[in-house]
């Protein structure tokens, strides 16, 4: 399985790319339909609204079709999800991320078994029941030690 950096390496070309479109490759009705069916937005739809979003009046009718795909589809409540460090060892250099190995005033810690199971205790008992687990790329905590 590849990793992130890997993808986002190879997939940075193509992003830079759908960036700096001057027009919109599909057009936003196209989009909003496609939205209003309940289906998700891809990377070529997302910079097609941004492109068109540089026009004022198209950028109202964006944002009046994100409200009314997110009122249809999402509930009016507000929900916590927790997250739990689990690493922050990682190796790999991107810029915008704070576990990045090079950053040299992150702390870094691993949670054993014992103090994971005493974080989600604390966490469950104040009622929380949507945790995310957050991690970095670290060679030394593979998917067998986020499985345990």
């Amino acid at each position: 399985m590849a990793r992130f950096s890997r993808f986002f390496a190879s997939e940075q070309t193509r992003i830079e790319r759908l960036a700096a479109i001057p027009e919109p490759i599909r057009q936003p009705e196209e989009i909003f339909r496609t939205a209003d069916r309940g289906k998700g937005l891809d990377a070529e739809g997302a910079a097609s609204l941004f492109a068109a979003a540089r026009d004022q009046n198209r950028r109202n009718e964006i944002r009046d079709a994100a409200n009314r795909v997110r009122t249809r589809f999402a509930q009016k409540t507000v929900e916590f999800i927790i997250p739990v460090y689990l690493t922050s060892f990682c190796q790999n250099e991107c810029l915008y991320c704070g576990y990045r190995k090079s950053n040299p005033i992150a702390e870094r810690v691993r949670l054993g078994l014992e103090d994971f199971e005493k974080q989600l205790d604390l966490i469950l008992s104040w009622g929380h029941r949507q945790i995310e687990l957050v991690l970095s790329d670290d060679p030394e905590f593979g998917p067998e030690t986020v499985a345990r």
